[in-house]
């Protein structure tokens, strides 16, 4: 079954048409230019953290890219998503992927997945229950819907990026023309998993994750996913 790790962020006002992202802009995800930045990542990181806590509604187009070199033959897949948070009380989720129509939904109290328009899982915990499904393929998705639902915690940071640690140096990125910090860590759990989050420096708001994932048992088998994230509404 598909795992789900979600998504959400955050920003002043905005009402934009969604921006482009097709599988080409991806590859394009890091300008040439990369430069080191004065700010250190934990710093950067409970900043983001605070804005995530204040967001009180959201509406975003994604788009998430799976790759993966397994022991029988290359995966490459790619699907677009929609993202609806509400009041911290209220998160859907939209996607088709391999040729089915998916939609989660979930009020905190209960979550439900739909598989075209069939309801096929349904869990007390959003979090711990269909948030956190683990897939027969490995497929890490939808990180700021977990970054949203993921922590009851009001100060700190927030799970997702608890679990993080040997940083490296946070370096200064472009993306679609924003500028953004790039931070890279490493997973506390898992020490083979990498995680990289690009940071648009005026809002602080997620425009990209990617997480990579290499296997002690297959040194030659890595599996990557990309999520880019395009905000319509967005209010504290």
């Amino acid at each position: 079954m598909v795992q789900f790790t979600l998504l959400l962020c955050l920003a002043g006002v905005a009402c934009t048409d969604a921006l482009d992202t097709s599988e080409k802009d991806l590859d394009l995800g890091v300008s040439p230019k990369i430069e080191n930045s004065s700010e250190s990542a934990s710093t950067i990181l409970e900043k983001v953290s605070d804005r995530y806590r204040k967001v009180k509604q959201i509406d975003l187009k994604g788009y998430n890219r799976y790759h993966s070199t397994p022991y029988s033959g290359v995966i490459d897949q790619s699907f677009d998503f929609e993202l609806r948070y509400r009041s911290n009380e209220a998160l859907d989720i939209l996607w088709k992927d391999e040729g089915k129509t998916f939609a989660f939904s979930s009020n905190r109290s209960r979550s439900v997945l739909k598989v075209d328009d069939q309801i096929v899982d349904t869990d007390d915990d959003p979090f711990g229950g269909l948030l956190g499904i683990e897939s027969n393929t490995g497929k890490d998705r939808f990180e700021i819907g977990r970054i949203l639902f993921g922590s009851e915690r009001t100060t700190g940071m927030l799970r997702s990026f608890e679990i993080l640690h040997d940083f490296d140096e946070v370096q200064e990125s472009t993306i679609d023309g924003k500028h953004c910090y790039l931070i890279t860590g490493r997973n506390r759990t898992y020490p083979l998993t990498t995680a990289k989050y690009w940071i648009e420096k005026s809002s602080y708001l997620i425009i990209q994750y990617q997480s990579e994932m290499r296997f002690k048992n297959n040194p030659t088998r890595i599996s990557t996913t990309t999520e880019r994230y395009n905000y319509g509404l967005v209010s504290k």
